[in-house]
């Protein structure tokens, strides 16, 4: 049953990422359904022992976690707390195994991010635009462009705030440089 969930859960991440428009958000929510009782019992299997059992079930969660991340992010109702509770999975079974996540980093800065812009936290915002400027790679030209669109918007909603304004031609250099 665990093998056949998993690989539904591929498949279904594999779905989503491929699709597009509307069908996007519904592949990402069924496979967000599946993952979610998947990574409870990786998680569950993964901090019981220190075993090699325990440390694949570790990875597991590793994997998943970031997927979920990835899927309840990018949907058009996007779920900021389920993301952020799978992100403390992150740390917590690397923590309990020792598992190296340096190559994740990036990645999982970038989801911070988000969630920082979703629930509008600038002190956080910018926590995270600093780790991410010590780090190279596509993380950092995405974290340009989500910034520079959330600039936008809030110039629009007040065209005369002159710190909205510095804030679009600070991100938009640098998405234009990219």
């Amino acid at each position: 049953y665990k093998a056949a969930r998993r690989q539904a859960a591929t498949l279904l991440y594999k779905l989503y990422r491929a699709a597009r428009g509307s069908d996007r958000d519904f592949a990402g929510l069924r496979f967000v359904q599946v993952g979610e009782d998947l990574i409870k019992a990786e998680q569950t299997a993964a901090l019981e022992s220190l075993d090699p059992a325990a440390r694949d079930a570790a990875n597991g969660v590793v994997l998943r976690a970031r997927q979920l991340t990835d899927a309840l992010l990018s949907v058009s109702g996007p779920d900021p707390d389920k993301a952020e509770a799978f992100l403390t999975a992150i740390d917590t079974v690397t923590a309990y195994h020792a598992i190296d996540i340096s190559k994740s980093l990036p990645e999982l800065t970038f989801r911070r991010l988000q969630i920082a812009v979703i629930r509008n936290n600038t002190p956080a915002i910018d926590r995270c635009v600093d780790q991410l400027r010590a780090m190279t790679g596509p993380y950092t030209d995405a974290a340009d462009r989500l910034l520079y669109r959330r600039a936008q918007r809030l110039l629009e909603a007040a065209p005369t705030d002159t710190s909205a304004a510095r804030e679009v031609v600070r991100f938009g250099v640098r998405v234009l440089d990219a």
